[in-house]
C-alpha cells in the first residue's frame, strides 16, 4: 500500500531561502513527531547545472488526519506565497520512485491541490 508522501520546494537554485524554509518548516512538523519529517537533502554534483535539492517534508498519510493533511498542504501554500516558490506534491511508487501529483503555487489557489491530494490519497488505497 502506498502511503509516503512529500512536499518539496521545487528548483534547485534555494540558497538564499533554505534556512529560513527549514526553521520555519521545522517548527510546524515538531508537533508531528514522526509523522511529518523534515527532509533538507542537497545531492552532490558539478556543472553549469545546479544539483537537485529536497528542501520540505516526507510524510506518511496513516499518520495523520485528513485534517492534519489538509493543514499541512495549507501551510505549504502559505510558503510558497511568503517566499514566492512553488512546491511540489506527489508520493512514491512500490517501487520508490517519486511521481509528482501537482503543484502548490504562490497567489494561486489552494482547493484544486488539497482535493487532488486526498483523493490521490483515497483512490491509492482503494487500489492497493
Amino acid at each position: 500500500m502506498i502511503s509516503e508522501f512529500y512536499i518539496y520546494c521545487d528548483g534547485c537554485d534555494l540558497h538564499e531561502v533554505a534556512d529560513d524554509l527549514e526553521s520555519r518548516i521545522g517548527q510546524f512538523v515538531t508537533p508531528y513527531g514522526d509523522h511529518i519529517i523534515l527532509v533538507n537533502r542537497k545531492s552532490e554534483g558539478s556543472g553549469p547545472d545546479l544539483p537537485p535539492w529536497d528542501l520540505g517534508v516526507n510524510y506518511d498519510e496513516r499518520g495523520l488526519t485528513m485534517d492534519d493533511q489538509k493543514d499541512l498542504l495549507l501551510f505549504f501554500h502559505s510558503l510558497s506565497t511568503e517566499f514566492d516558490r512553488s512546491f511540489v506534491v506527489g508520493h512514491l511508487t512500490e517501487k520508490g520512485q517519486a511521481d509528482d501529483i501537482t503543484f502548490i503555487e504562490p497567489d494561486s489557489s489552494v482547493d484544486e491541490t488539497i482535493r487532488l491530494v486526498l483523493n490521490q490519497e483515497a483512490c491509492l488505497l482503494y487500489t492497493s
